[in-house]
């Protein structure tokens, strides 16, 4: 690998694990902003000296994909102001270089086991002291667009607090570490060591209160100990579990089931979500064209909180939910590719990736994290079928 790509795409996994402590520092010396302008210019150069043409290989190969999305643009702009649509696709970029980037970041990801080791060390400890004692940054504030946005979030559920670490939000932060997680338990085949990397995931993710990863990192876990068990049923198991789990993500936010009882996740903020945030998004389809090209990109979210109407915001809490609002049915080809890429994965980092991306997102919507992006992209457009992501070497 080039070693000025390395060196960037180094810099680009600093940044999602230790955000905010950067974005503190930043603020210091050249600004809190500048970090993410910095990262998306990052992105851009890569892109540009590295892979422009692939883009026109891709472009020429797939013409419909560019035609949809420049017509979702054009019909965006009825909705929303091109603010709100630019900031849409700016929070996007980390996507295209996690896609165009994809055999580099894997080949980090198998090759360097002890980056990927201290990393997880570094995000678990920082998840870990920030549950007994406060970070400088928790709670500070920089500007976007006019408005204030934390540089950590500080939140309670249920008057508990949720433990960020060194990410920006307790849900980025469980993400980051399971994340990590399963990197290591196919990087590294000591099963006591295994087993430490798991118990600690179970903490931090514990701590961060964030319900839907600790239900995905119990059910990795499941299938993790049938590997080990070498049982000719969990090949089925991983099927049916990755269908299931579709259809629930898809299924919950449409509005088709209004008193669903969960046990794990009959709290507050499960239940509001099913009863009106949910409901909330789907009442804004009115016509036909807006049940196929959705509701505008940018019309949940970030953008829509910084530069639109706050009074019409919605985080989407859901995965396919924000998809299909921002991006109309081009949601279902990326469930079906994720369906696709996991129905017959040889590669269990890919499949328990796939599983923590499909219960996380039952209430985040994904795309707003660059993290979130980069498991998508592993998830949905990686074929480890074809090269193999578990082997690594010292």
């Amino acid at each position: 690998m080039n070693f000025i790509k390395k060196v960037f795409i180094y810099f680009v996994i600093a940044n999602l694990v230790c955000i905010a402590p950067l974005h503190f520092l930043y603020s210091f010396i050249l600004g809190a902003d500048f970090l993410n302008y910095s990262l998306a210019a990052v992105f851009i150069i890569l892109i540009f000296f590295y892979k422009r043409r692939q883009i026109s290989t891709i472009v020429t190969k797939y013409p419909w994909i560019f035609s949809y999305f420049i017509i979702l643009i054009l019909y965006s702009l009825f909705f929303e102001n091109y603010k709100v649509i630019g900031f849409f696709l700016y929070e996007l970029i980390p996507f295209y270089f996690f896609a165009l980037f994809k055999d580099d970041l894997v080949e980090i990801i198998t090759t360097y086991k002890k980056t990927i080791a201290v990393t997880f060390i570094i995000s678990a400890a920082g998840i870990i002291y920030d549950y007994y004692f406060d970070f400088p940054w928790k709670a500070l504030t920089f500007s976007v667009g006019g408005r204030d946005v934390e540089l950590s979030k500080n939140w309670t559920a249920d008057s508990v607090e949720r433990v960020a670490g060194l990410f920006r939000s307790s849900d980025q932060a469980a993400a980051g570490v399971i994340f990590l997680c399963i990197l290591l338990l196919y990087i590294n085949k000591n099963l006591i060591v295994n087993h430490i990397v798991i118990i600690t995931t179970f903490f931090c993710v514990y701590v961060t209160t964030t319900k839907t990863a600790l239900v995905a990192l119990i059910l990795i876990y499941i299938l993790y100990v049938l590997e080990f068990l070498k049982l000719r049923s969990r090949k089925y198991l991983i099927y049916w579990l990755t269908v299931s789990m579709i259809f629930v993500v898809i299924i919950l936010p449409l509005g088709l089931v209004t008193d669903l009882k969960i046990p794990f996740l009959d709290n507050y903020s499960f239940r509001d979500r099913l009863v009106n945030e949910w409901p909330f998004v789907m009442n804004q389809f009115e016509s036909f064209v807006q049940y196929i090209l959705g509701l505008g990109m940018g019309s949940m979210g970030a953008a829509q909180v910084i530069f639109g109407e706050t009074k019409i915001a919605s985080p989407g809490d859901n995965f396919f939910l924000f998809l299909y609002g921002n991006i109309g049915i081009m949601a279902l080809g990326v469930f079906y590719m994720i369906y696709n890429n996991l129905k017959d994965n040889r590669e269990n980092v890919t499949v328990y990736l796939g599983i923590f991306l499909l219960s996380y997102g039952i209430t985040y919507g994904v795309l707003e994290s660059p993290l979130n992006l980069l498991i998508l992209v592993l998830v949905a457009f990686y074929n480890s079928n074809s090269k193999n992501l578990l082997i690594a070497e010292n």
